[in-house]
Formats: C-alpha cells, sequence, structure tokens
C-alpha cells in the first residue's frame, strides 16, 4: 500500500511524499511501517492519539494526542534537543489522518504544523 503525507509550516514550508508502507492492524490500533533517506518511520494509529517514530539517522518519539502537551528527544548525528508538541486538532477517519501542533523549545514557539496522512489505495 502507500502512504501519503503532506505537510505545510508557519513559514509556508511545503512537504507532500508518497511511500510504500506496510499496513498492520490489531486490537490496539494500526501501524505503518516506511522508510526514507533518514530511515525507518513507524506511525502508530491508537484510539485517541498518533505515536510517530523515527529510527535511523533521524531518531524521535512524538505522541500527538488531542489538546494535549508532550515532550519528545530529536536526535541526529549531530543535535539532541528535547522540544514538547502541543497537540490542538487531531482528526482521524477511516484511512485518514489530520494534525494540527505546534513545537515548542522551552516556552518558545517553533513552528507550527498541519499535516495529513493518508492511504492511497493501490490501482
Amino acid at each position: 500500500m502507500q502512504l501519503r503525507i503532506e505537510s505545510r509550516d508557519k513559514y509556508g514550508e511545503v512537504y507532500d511524499k508518497v511511500y510504500s508502507a506496510k499496513k498492520e492492524s490489531s486490537d490496539k490500533g494500526i501501524k505503518y511501517t516506511y522508510a526514507d533517506e533518514y530511515g525507518e518511520t513507524y506511525v502508530y494509529v491508537l484510539r485517541d492519539s498518533i505515536n510517530i517514530v523515527r529510527r535511523g539517522e533521524i531518531k524521535s518519539t512524538q505522541t500527538l494526542k488531542k489538546d494535549t502537551r508532550t515532550k519528545f528527544i530529536y536526535r541526529t548525528p549531530y543535535l539532541s534537543k528535547e522540544f514538547t508538541l502541543h497537540t490542538k486538532q487531531l482528526n482521524m477517519k477511516d484511512s485518514e489522518i489530520y494534525i494540527n501542533y505546534s513545537i515548542y523549545e522551552g516556552e518558545d514557539l517553533l513552528n507550527e504544523i498541519n499535516m495529513s496522512i493518508k492511504e492511497i489505495k493501490n490501482s
């Protein structure tokens, strides 16, 4: 299957990419796995939250839950920093996810991101 990930941040940066992905369903939720130039990414779709786990050159585990602030550590070969996510919107229906969140370093707002994750049916 394929997964399309689109995002736009407060600076006008647009990201739109389609990945070949593996989908696994269980009683707990859905797990998507895909790879990019930085390593493997796992997207766990749970009842009321999304966990995005990156393993490879970039390492992080982000938890997105509506109206909630969560901390995560972002690691690269050159950097290791703690950030806070504030998830303002999280809509999950069928095979589409819409997320609006802000990233903070301490009390400083670094970015605001609108993201969508959609399954694309193979033809």
